[in-house]
């Protein structure tokens, strides 16, 4: 049912005030309330686009925003266009009337006009991208353009799959973080987020996303009796490459990011590395609970769709025939689950214990946030050593008592499989003929640069989402730009009829160059698809065997591949070299918008030449502590020959004495100094080779005497640029930490990659020097940079009750002399202020009590040494803005 709204009393407020003419938005008396929030967000981007909130706009016009057949659409050519509108389309149009313009903006249903709201403003200029929105200066002048255009969604599902498990992604994204990322998607016409969680033993991969057991653990509230040891990513993990660490430890002014010596997600509620009590194991679980039902309950009032799940599947790959009685249980039951169960009288192995376990997982989630799948996942070993016919029958023996416990519980989501693999090695097709078809199928591309599974073209009559990656985690401690790549798996997905398209990442503002053309590929691909629009070929042939009988076991148990399809593209078998569609027009537009009108040409000619080709100093197989996402390793080729590799951030830095405009030469330095610092990145690994390489010679000297004037004259030196390569690359990136993103970058440095061993280098050449090592070549603590104001995570829509939490991060190496908030009602009245409460460090928290309206805000700060800083950059001519969204 549409929630409905009264919007009379919004309207009046936009035009009051004013005895000129101006522009009025109109929705139905009762508009629903996503109706509302589409009024409202027109009306807050023309005051940040004019300067003017819409009834004090120079002009005679109506925005109308409305679904089809409503009363409002008076206007028969409107109405006949609409006509045809199906659930989240739209069409744009003007007319003039009786000396009336009218731009219309309607909707097959109210989220379709939701998304016609922000596709009419983006003709006004503006742009939306993962974590920010761009919006060019007000102009006082400016006139709404005419629009004529009709949207209809390629896909019908769009959207995201973030990752954790590393320090990078959705482990340390709180409750705010995600409904900030809801917020941007929908802007982008996104409406699915799919979460993975692990949920085995194996390298402590455990997360309190998905809790497993019985029903009789679960109450009313969702609140659990029992849970097993999970945690998020924090500062004390020791898990893929990562080594506890303090972060007062940390140098270079790291350390004034982080609060608290031992940081994390806020679901720990300090718990680290993990709780070690039974209670606090069930409150990991309850706040993570806790924070999907607050995030979940938003998504699903913006129109998005949530699913989140754990890998299914037996452990022991290597048997010739798999069953849950003899081979049992799955990863999911781990040891903890094992006991408890032991304890309880219950065998593990039962496949009737397992159907409980599923009635546990559903009926938790049922009570405790909103879902609309429940996705089981095919192993992530499955992928790297293959998925047989056996372990297929009990993955499919695993699913039909899933489907069991799903039809008992009767929860209100539906179920899904995913995983690293789209099916197994003998029909990748399979589970088309093995799962219900109320059960969609999905999987990540194979491998980072696999192209999209031609398997799905043999799919039908069910959902299917393709999931490509717009990220990968090897490379992960630098810029990626995927966007060609990401056309072209979009194209194949949709020449293989997917109804889903998921982007698979990690970071938000460093990916908003692919993240936008996965989202702009969801509905249109007109212009860089050369078969866009053109009749699909035919299927490959399958040689499926169905199953003998009822329980998923198979006929046929040979493992030989019988059919491999062949991508679209003509991609042959096993092979994935680099692909691509032309990305001119996507960084062309994106330049304009982020840089201005300047240097777009130009910036958008460099970052087109290294889409798909830009330079990954680092990688899964390396890292001081071991390997994991984003390692780094020495690189024994002299710098002068590798550095030619990085031409290009000369190029773009070369660009800036032209670039006009705060916030275009603000968002102008975020990318340059990110090229600059990933060219800093591999500069420091050379350094690091260079100092290996005279350590072994030095140390390779017998006598005393002259090892250690080998270390004065050759080692220390090379130790020296070492120290000032990790500085250069540390002091660009912490220039460019602007969201939860930048900050677990710098947590890979310091864990993960242990600053190149710069510390412990250090101490080995002093104890060879016999003396402290000069003070240019010791790691400085302090902050080598310029004052910044850094808020990470952007909300720009609250609910009405919804207080707006900021945290607040000043980047200098002393406290602030004075630091505060200053918000007022949008578009009038004086600004109020707020004091930022300093919670530690460069950290503060501030909270603006429930705004009963929308309003605006900046941030303000004097520094210890007197210097005033603002957030952002534009303040107080433009300030960030909030909408407060009236819903039940």
């Amino acid at each position: 049912m549409t929630t409905r709204i009264t919007a009379a009393i919004f309207i009046l407020s936009l035009a009051a005030g004013t005895a000129r003419a101006g522009i009025e938005i109109r929705t139905e008396p009762d508009a629903s309330e996503r109706l509302q929030l589409a009024a409202r967000e027109v009306a807050r981007y023309l005051y940040l686009r004019t300067g003017s909130l819409p009834g004090k706009i120079a002009a005679d016009g109506v925005i109308v925003i409305t679904e089809k057949d409503e009363a409002l659409v008076t206007e028969a050519s409107v109405r006949a266009a609409a006509a045809d509108l199906r659930p989240q389309q739209y069409g744009l149009k003007t007319t003039t009337g009786e000396g009336v313009k009218t731009w219309w903006i309607v909707g097959g249903d109210d989220i379709g006009a939701l998304y016609g709201a922000y596709r009419f403003l983006e003709h006004l200029g503006v742009r939306f991208y993962l974590h920010q929105d761009v919006v060019p200066e007000a102009d006082p002048e400016f006139q709404l353009p005419d629009v004529d255009e009709t949207g209809k969604p390629l896909f019908e599902l769009r959207g995201l799959n973030p990752w954790g498990a590393h320090v990078e992604g959705i482990d340390l994204w709180d409750a705010d973080e995600y409904k900030a990322v809801f917020t941007q998607m929908t802007k982008m016409g996104m409406n699915m987020m799919l979460i993975h969680s692990y949920c085995k033993d194996a390298a402590g991969n455990i997360e309190p996303a998905v809790w497993v057991g019985l029903p009789r653990d679960v109450d009313e509230q969702g609140r659990v009796s029992f849970s097993p040891t999970a945690h998020y990513w924090n500062t004390q993990e020791s898990n893929w490459g990562y080594k506890p660490k303090e972060t007062s430890r940390f140098c270079f002014g790291g350390v004034r990011l982080f609060e608290t010596d031992r940081w994390g997600a806020d679901v720990m509620g300090g718990q680290f590395p993990f709780p070690t009590t039974p209670e606090g194991r069930n409150e990991v679980f309850h706040r993570t609970g806790e924070r999907f039902r607050e995030a979940f309950t938003f998504a699903r009032r913006l129109g998005v769709k949530t699913a989140l799940g754990a890998e299914g599947g037996i452990v022991d790959v290597k048997k010739a025939n798999l069953s849950l009685k003899t081979h049992g249980p799955p990863v999911m039951v781990t040891r903890e689950i094992r006991e408890r169960l032991k304890s309880l009288g219950k065998d593990p192995r039962d496949p009737a214990v397992l159907q409980e376990l599923y009635e546990g997982i559903f009926k938790r989630i049922a009570n405790t946030h909103p879902l609309d799948y429940y996705v089981i996942h095919t192993q992530e070993g499955w992928y790297w050593h293959g998925f047989n016919r056996p372990m297929f029958d009990s993955f499919v023996e695993e699913w039909n008592l899933a489907l069991k416990a799903w039809e008992k519980v009767k929860p209100p989501f539906d179920l899904a499989v995913c995983g690293w693999v789209l099916g197994p090695d003998f029909d990748q097709a399979a589970f088309d003929k093995a799962l219900p078809k109320h059960v969609a199928v999905s999987a990540m591309s194979r491998a980072y640069n696999a192209p999209v599974n031609g398997a799905f073209a043999r799919i039908e009559g069910r959902h299917k989402w393709a999931i490509p990656w717009i990220e990968e985690d090897s490379p992960i401690l630098t810029p990626q730009l995927w966007a060609g790549r990401v056309r072209k798996d979009a194209a194949d997905a949709l020449a293989y009829g997917c109804t889903g398209l998921l982007a698979l990442h990690w970071r938000t503002l460093i990916n908003e160059p692919a993240a936008t053309a996965a989202a702009r590929a969801g509905w249109d691909q007109s212009g860089w698809n050369p078969e866009f629009g053109k009749p699909n070929p035919a299927p490959p042939p399958s040689t499926f065997r169905p199953p003998a009988a009822p329980g998923g076991k198979l006929a046929d148990k040979t493992d030989k591949p019988k059919c491999v399809p062949t991508p679209r593209f003509g991609w042959g078998k096993g092979s994935f070299p680099r692909r691509g569609l032309p990305v001119d027009d996507l960084y062309g537009d994106w330049a304009r918008a982020n840089f201005g009108p300047e240097v777009a040409e130009a910036a958008a000619a460099i970052f087109v030449a290294i889409d798909n080709n830009i330079p990954l100093p680092s990688t899964y197989k390396a890292g001081l502590n071991g390997q994991g996402a984003g390692g780094l390793g020495p690189d024994s080729r002299p710098w002068e020959f590798v550095s030619r590799e990085y031409a290009f951030a000369d190029e773009f830095a070369n660009l800036r004495p032209a670039v006009r405009g705060a916030a275009n030469l603000e968002r102008f330095d975020f990318w340059c100094n990110q090229l600059l610092y990933t060219r800093a990145t591999a500069k420091a690994r050379c350094a690091w080779g260079r100092l290996q390489m005279e350590s072994a010679r030095a140390v390779a000297e017998k006598d005393p005497v002259k090892r250690k004037a080998v270390f004065e004259e050759k080692v220390l030196p090379r130790y020296r640029e070492l120290v000032a390569s990790v500085g250069e690359a540390y002091r660009l990136l912490l220039s460019t930490v602007t969201d939860i993103g930048g900050i677990q970058t710098v947590l890979n440095w310091e864990g993960h990659n242990d600053l190149l061993g710069i510390e412990k280098t250090g101490s080995a050449v002093s104890k060879v020097l016999g003396a402290p090592l000069p003070a240019d070549a010791v790691a400085p603590v302090e902050y080598q940079g310029e004052p910044r104001l850094i808020v990470p995570t952007k909300r720009t829509i609250l609910e009405k009750g919804e207080s707006l939490r900021l945290k607040v991060i000043v980047l200098d190496n002393r406290p602030a002399a004075t630091a505060g908030l200053r918000w007022r009602p949008l578009g009038r009245g004086e600004f109020r202020r707020i004091e930022l409460t300093h919670v530690g460090r460069g950290v503060y928290r501030v909270c603006v009590p429930a705004p009963e309206a929308d309003m605006e805000y900046y941030i303000e700060a004097e520094t210890a040494g007197g210097e005033s800083l603002r957030w952002p950059v534009t303040a107080p001519q433009r300030n960030q803005t909030v909408v407060v969204w009236e819903t039940e």
